[in-house]
């Protein structure tokens, strides 16, 4: 649970109103043969330094100064509702403190940003401390964060004039991914924070798990199942579907009988059905997606108006 959250939020706006901090900018690459990482600091001059401290008030200030209007949950693979924050600490926390502690290891100055640097750069951080506590904004790297030299309307302007963009230019986002503070991580991008810290190596292994128990154990039988499941291991949201359907325990639940009428009302469609030689029930569909309908229970049909949704994000009553 998360504890104080009231004090915890003012704690983090007033920690970002001290304009003494100490600013630094790390950005972290990522050699995806060997998966290790470098950690390089940039130099900043104090009117950046002070321009990332107020942005980054700013953006603390808009999401969590009225803390008792947002509800705070730990990190959950399986929860797909952005109604809540999600959030690590304790035990969870201990996972990523390796990557946490990187920063504070091995650092390289920062010399230039070239395309070498930029092709293997994985996320940066902004990191805010006041000789006795820190902050960690993360914020995963993407190619759209930087003006290339090359690009036809990167222009910069210098003593009067324009001149054609003739280095990088590094853009800083006013958004982060996640949030580091007082021994609790605050997660604000699901997807780039599993990224960051690897967790999707956990929906990966997740997903095969539903996998393996479609092949063994599913009361029923997809047809060209073989090729169906290389389309859902490459594709990154159908692999988080899986992820949600193992991780909700839906497969044990699916009621072969029921998937007839579904077809028959047009609630699924481009599926046929027909029953093996030892009676079970084989559907077979060219669309991944519908098979994930059926795995992941996203059909239903109102008491209330006897309409039909596809209901993906499911609150169970």
């Amino acid at each position: 649970m998360f504890q104080n959250k009231k004090a915890y939020c003012e704690s983090l706006i007033k920690f970002l109103e001290n304009d003494k901090l100490s600013v630094s900018m790390l950005f972290i690459t990522r050699n995806k043969e060997t998966n290790s990482y470098e950690v390089h600091k940039g130099t900043l001059a104090d009117e950046i330094s002070e321009i990332l401290r107020q942005m980054c008030h700013k953006m603390a200030k808009k999401s969590y100064c009225k803390p008792d209007l947002r509800t705070f949950k730990p990190y959950n693979p399986a929860l797909r509702t952005s109604e809540s924050t999600e959030y690590l600490d304790d035990k969870e926390l201990k996972l990523i403190e390796p990557m946490l502690n990187m920063i504070s290891g091995t650092i390289i100055d920062l010399k230039k940003l070239d395309d070498d640097f930029l092709d293997n750069l994985w996320y940066y951080v902004i990191k805010f401390d006041d000789g006795k506590k820190q902050m960690l904004f993360y914020k995963k790297y993407s190619k759209s964060m930087v003006l290339t030299k090359g690009f036809a309307l990167a222009l910069t302007f210098k003593a009067g004039s324009f001149d054609k963009l003739k280095n990088h230019v590094f853009r800083i986002e006013d958004k982060a991914d996640c949030i580091y503070y007082e021994d609790r991580l605050i997660i604000r991008c699901k997807g780039n924070f599993e990224k960051i810290f690897n967790f999707f190596q956990e929906i990966k292994k997740n997903a095969l798990s539903a996998i393996k128990f479609i092949e063994e154990k599913l009361p029923f039988t997809i047809e060209n199942f073989d090729t169906i499941k290389t389309q859902l291991m490459e594709h990154e949201i159908k692999m988080r579907k899986l992820n949600n359907i193992f991780a909700t325990k839906t497969l044990e639940k699916i009621i072969p009988e029921n998937i007839e009428p579904l077809i028959k009302e047009g609630l699924l469609k481009n599926i046929s059905v027909k029953k093996g030689t030892d009676g079970r029930l084989i559907i077979s569909s060219t669309d991944p997606w519908e098979i994930l309908k059926i795995l992941d229970d996203d059909l239903v049909r109102s008491r209330l108006t006897e309409i039909n949704y596809e209901a993906s994000n499911k609150k169970q009553i």
